[in-house]
């Protein structure tokens, strides 16, 4: 079982209390596991995607209305990701930005 554990704010809007989001999913080879429902104490959720290149597609998406979301994006670099003792780790930095697509 891995564990995504992180906290997000939007600056945009003026929010300066993060809302902090978290998911367990299974990795049978201790790989950071893609994720398609995290979920976060708000209405915001997350989902983690790997790339052929072992780099993850990372967002955060928000409810902005009954009928719109925005999605912030970030790419974590595969060198940001360490396998130690045979589990994938993150080692990147601890703050980056989420861009809308």
């Amino acid at each position: 079982m891995r564990s995504y554990d992180f906290a997000v704010v939007q600056h945009a809007n003026g929010e300066t209390i993060p809302t902090q989001c978290n998911t367990a999913a299974d990795s049978d080879d201790g790989a950071l596991p893609g994720v398609s429902d995290g979920k976060c104490n708000s209405s915001r959720t997350f989902a983690v995607i790997r790339n052929e290149d072992g780099s993850l597609n990372f967002s955060v998406t928000q409810q902005i209305t009954p009928i719109s979301y925005t999605t912030g994006n970030h790419t974590i670099p595969a060198d940001q990701i360490e396998k130690k003792d045979g589990v994938e780790t993150y080692v990147g930095p601890e703050s980056f930005g989420l861009y809308s697509s």
